[in-house]
Formats: C-alpha cells, sequence, structure tokens
C-alpha cells in the first residue's frame, strides 16, 4: 500500500512538472528567425503575413496573394485589370515571362519589382538591355552585423532614404533606416533618355562611398547587344569597362568625403503602364509594416500602385515547402562534401548489417525432454495423506463413488441410493462372468461400507479396494 501511494505521488509530480515546464514555455520570448521568405503564411520578421494583412485592408482597390505567372495573368481576363506586384529575394524570371510582363504593362498595368540580385543572367540581361534598369549590389539582411555594429557605434549602422519626387501628395522626406534594408542599388540608362523617361522615386543618401560601383547606367555602344536580347532574350554579361563614374544624380560632382546617392526605387513609363524597380524588398514585410521608422516609406511605395486592384504573385519565389526543407539538418548535412561522405557511409554500413543480420542462421534443435509422468507420485501423497489421518472410511467412500459411476456409465444402473434386485445383479454377473451369489454378497458388503458410520479396518479397507478393481476390470 505505501508503494502504490508512492507511485501515486510520483505520477502527480511528473504531471505537474510537465504543466509547468509548458507555461514556462508559453510564456518565455520567442525567438525570431531572420531569414527572408516573403511567403504569405509566415509571421517571422520577413514573413509576409502581417504585410499582407494590412495591405488587403488598406488598400482602396483591393489587394490579393496568388501564385500566378505573368503567363497566366496574361491570359486571365479577371486579372488583366490588376497591378501586380512581385517580391523576392532572388528574381527568377525567364524570357517568356518578360513577354507576357511587357505585354501587361502595354495595356496599362503597374508592376513593381522589389529584389535583390537577378537569380538568372538571363533575367539580368533583359532588364538591363530591354528596359534599361537593373538592381546592383543587393545583400541579404545579417543580423549579427547589425548586432556588431550597435555594440560597436558604427556610424554604417543606419542610412538616410530621401523621398525625392516633390509633389502636393507626397512631398520629400527623409526617412532613417538600417543601411542593410538599403544596401542595393538601381542603376538606369541615361544615355537612352530619349526613349526613356524615368522618375527616381528614392534616393538612398549612403553614409559611405562605393567606390568600385562603375556608374548607374548603360553605354550606349551596347545597343547591338540590347537589340539581340530584345528579340531572342540571350544570356548577356554586363560590360562594366564601358561604365563611367558618377556618384551624384543631381549633377553635382562629389569628392571622396561627400556622401553619394543613389536610386533605390525607379519608375519607368512603359506602354500605358509603369514599371517600378525597387531595390529594397525587406521593407515589403512584417517588419516593414510594424516598424515605425518604415512603414511610412513603405506605404508610399505602395500607393505607386494602389490605383487599381493589387495582386502579390507569389510564382517567382520558392515556395514554403522549398524554404523549409533549405531549412532542415540534412540540407546541411548534404551540402558540405566530408558530411555528405560520412553520411553515405553509414546509410551503406546500416543497408550491409540488415543484410547480413536478414539472412537465416541455422541453430541446433534442442532435445525435448518427454513430460514425466506424476501420476504416482500424486498417488502415494494422497495415500500418505489418508494413512497419517487413518480415514479408511473416507478412502472407500471416494474409491466406492468412482465404482459405481464406472457402473452407472456402463450398465446405466445405480448401486448407491438403492440396493440392486435380481435383475441387476444377474446382468452384472453375465456382464462380467462372475458368479450371481457371490455377486450379489460383495455388492452388498460394499455398501455397507459405504454406509458405516464406524471405522473400517486396515484388512476391510484393502478388501473393499480389491474387490472394486476386480470388479470393474471385468466390465
Amino acid at each position: 500500500r505505501r508503494a502504490m501511494k508512492r507511485l501515486h505521488i510520483y505520477i502527480i509530480g511528473i504531471v505537474i512538472a510537465t504543466f509547468l515546464c509548458f507555461a514556462l514555455g508559453q510564456r518565455m520570448p520567442r525567438t525570431f528567425t531572420w531569414k527572408a521568405t516573403f511567403a504569405h503564411a509566415d509571421r517571422q520578421p520577413f514573413g509576409c503575413y502581417v504585410f499582407d494583412s494590412v495591405m488587403a485592408q488598406s488598400m482602396p482597390k483591393g489587394y490579393s496573394v496568388e501564385r500566378r505567372t505573368f503567363k497566366q495573368l496574361l491570359g486571365n481576363a479577371d486579372l488583366q485589370g490588376k497591378n501586380i506586384l512581385v517580391l523576392c529575394d532572388y528574381l527568377n524570371m525567364k524570357e517568356l515571362d518578360f513577354e507576357a510582363m511587357d505585354r501587361l504593362l502595354h495595356r496599362g498595368a503597374k508592376i513593381m519589382l522589389a529584389y535583390h540580385n537577378a537569380g538568372f543572367t538571363e533575367t539580368d540581361s533583359i532588364l538591363a538591355y530591354n528596359y534599361g534598369v537593373n538592381v546592383h549590389l543587393g545583400s541579404q539582411f545579417w543580423l549579427p552585423t547589425v548586432k556588431g555594429m550597435l555594440r560597436n557605434g558604427d556610424h554604417d549602422l543606419y542610412d538616410t532614404v530621401r523621398w525625392r519626387t516633390d509633389d502636393p501628395v507626397f512631398p520629400q522626406r527623409n526617412y532613417r533606416l538600417f543601411s542593410q534594408l538599403v544596401s542595393g542599388i538601381v542603376i538606369t540608362d541615361r544615355h537612352r533618355i530619349d526613349s526613356v523617361r524615368y522618375d527616381s522615386l528614392v534616393l538612398s543618401t549612403l553614409n559611405y562611398s562605393y567606390p568600385d560601383v562603375q556608374c548607374p547606367f548603360f553605354p550606349t555602344q551596347l545597343k547591338h547587344l540590347k537589340e539581340k536580347a530584345r528579340s531572342k532574350g540571350e544570356l548577356k554579361q554586363l560590360e562594366w569597362d564601358y561604365y563611367d563614374y558618377d556618384c551624384d544624380w543631381q549633377g553635382k560632382q562629389a569628392d571622396e568625403d561627400t556622401s553619394c546617392e543613389f536610386p533605390v526605387a525607379v519608375k519607368r513609363k512603359v506602354g500605358q503602364g509603369e514599371l517600378i524597380v525597387v531595390s529594397m524588398p525587406y521593407v515589403f514585410t512584417n517588419y516593414g509594416v510594424l516598424t515605425h521608422e518604415v512603414s511610412p516609406l513603405l506605404m508610399r511605395l505602395m500607393t505607386q500602385i494602389a490605383d487599381r486592384p493589387i495582386l502579390r504573385t507569389t510564382s517567382y519565389m520558392k515556395s514554403y515547402d522549398e524554404l523549409e526543407a533549405e531549412m532542415s539538418p540534412m540540407r546541411y548535412v548534404l551540402g558540405s562534401r566530408e558530411l555528405r561522405r560520412a553520411w553515405y557511409l553509414l546509410a551503406f554500413v546500416t543497408v550491409l548489417f540488415c543484410v547480413f543480420k536478414a539472412r537465416r542462421r541455422q541453430r541446433i534443435i534442442p532435445v525435448v525432454a518427454k513430460p514425466k509422468n506424476h501420476s504416482l507420485e500424486f498417488a502415494r501423497l494422497v495415500g500418505t495423506l489418508y494413512w497419517q489421518r487413518g480415514d479408511n472410511v473416507d478412502l472407500v467412500r471416494k474409491k466406492f463413488l468412482l465404482f459405481a459411476e464406472r457402473i452407472r456409465m456402463t450398465l446405466a444402473v445405480d448401486i448407491v441410493d438403492a440396493k440392486p434386485d435380481d435383475a441387476t445383479i444377474a446382468l452384472m454377473a453375465r456382464r462380467t462372468g462372475l458368479d450371481k451369489e457371490t455377486l450379489d454378497e460383495e455388492i452388498g458388503r460394499l455398501r455397507m461400507d459405504y454406509w458405516t458410520e464406524e471405522t473400517l479396518s486396515d484388512m476391510e479397507m484393502r478388501w473393499a479396494v480389491d474387490c472394486m478393481n476386480r470388479i470393474a476390470g471385468k466390465l
């Protein structure tokens, strides 16, 4: 009873400890993952769960998120009257996507591309040669770098973004952000001003210059490459040797101590629509919506395409399942050559072990001994008990009941409750081959021993047992 009480106390303690750990886990601060996914269901800082929810409630013409390519949007009549938003780290678009995008632009759609770098050279080339815009120097947000700058008081931690367009609705204004949020710049071809009109929405007043940046435009000497890319979309690397360094977009020559201004959001008129290229996609995330310094800049950018219903397409970024697969431990193991070899060796050894252990092995069949007959030992034990007690009458009664049951089953005659008559004795005599008078005398004597209230001698008990065995053996 004491052991059961201790067990109950132990179980109750385990249950209380489990609930306590669960409650403490719920109250502990959550660990954020500063990895940009731009996924609709991601609640982390650089996901788009809060962003999509706020845009769906604040955009005047409506806002939706779908996984459709430009080709699919072009073929759907219900979706052609919408402006399109594309958010991703690496923009991966093919020539067919650009052809569909160009047709949507000429029909009056406004398309905003917010990305860091082009994932394919084909994307980089077509944007450069066909539209004269491209994103350069885009880098990802790295939290340890930001923490290190905060600890060291680095002056390069923050950057000032200036809204350049001056109109009654959106006057010029400066925004102070983390420099890693605006690390990329938009380079444009200013030599094509006769055929390309740009409106630099946002300028980034960098706290440090880029001496290795060859000027933000494409030379007219690459016209033949531009025409070839426009017709076939071939992969062409940008010829950086033709670039001319120019630090100031407003025409002012800047020296080494002066901060340089580069555009981070550019709008270009294409047909009836507009193409807007933004080099800071992290602004269009949960972090951008919930941060007081970033949210006004985000809403200004979104109003550029808010004159129509906005559709954010997720076809040009990795799906949520692909992002989860990249974050799995196995992806890290298989990404290293040494770990990959160790994993393959472990798998091979495991398969080899299973193959050898799965084979049938011949075993010696043990000799099974015959079960020992304990009936004689049991009889001796029972007899010893009766002999020690000296109860011969009870032993004879039990033996007589077995004997009478044998006769009842064989001859259908009851010799216990009533004395057998002459016909019964004659039947038993014919069946056993014994003398009728002798059998009648012996049955009567056995019945007297069964019903007696006195003790029986050993001689009488032995006679009764031998007599019943003899008669039963002849039935």
